[in-house]
């Protein structure tokens, strides 16, 4: 996952559950905070268990508009759960890698093509 928000129930940074035109409140239907069930059972951090398949979860640390930290819970509660999870952060860049050169979005994208081709030979 790049990027991604791991929890629609809880504020941080620019993201509030109670606004009604964020993209996560679209996604339920309503803010958030109004769909709390919905809002649950749309975050990734609340389906985290001990089988859950291997992560690979990439974030910049200057995101402006997802805060790294997002990935970063995510990360703690899949590893407390014993679920496999690679976290990897990146300097430089905001939300959609901008700021990052053509050659260090390569390299993103490398690395996890090369997450999901080991992921798959280990499943075999």
């Amino acid at each position: 996952m790049w990027y991604g928000p791991s929890d629609l129930t809880s504020s941080r940074g620019r993201y509030d559950p109670q606004s009604s035109t964020t993209p996560e409140a679209l996604l339920v239907g309503e803010s958030p905070a109004a769909a709390a069930e919905g809002a649950q059972a749309a975050s990734p951090l609340a389906h985290a268990h001990p089988g859950a398949p291997p992560f690979l979860l990439i974030h910049s640390e200057e995101d402006t508009l997802v805060p790294s930290s997002r990935s970063q819970d995510l990360a703690t509660r899949l590893n407390e759960m014993g679920a496999p999870v690679q976290l990897r952060t990146v300097r430089g860049a905001d939300h959609g890698w901008y700021g990052l050169t053509g050659a260090q979005v390569e390299d993103i994208f490398e690395h996890s093509l090369q997450f999901v081709r080991l992921s798959t030979q280990r499943s075999d």
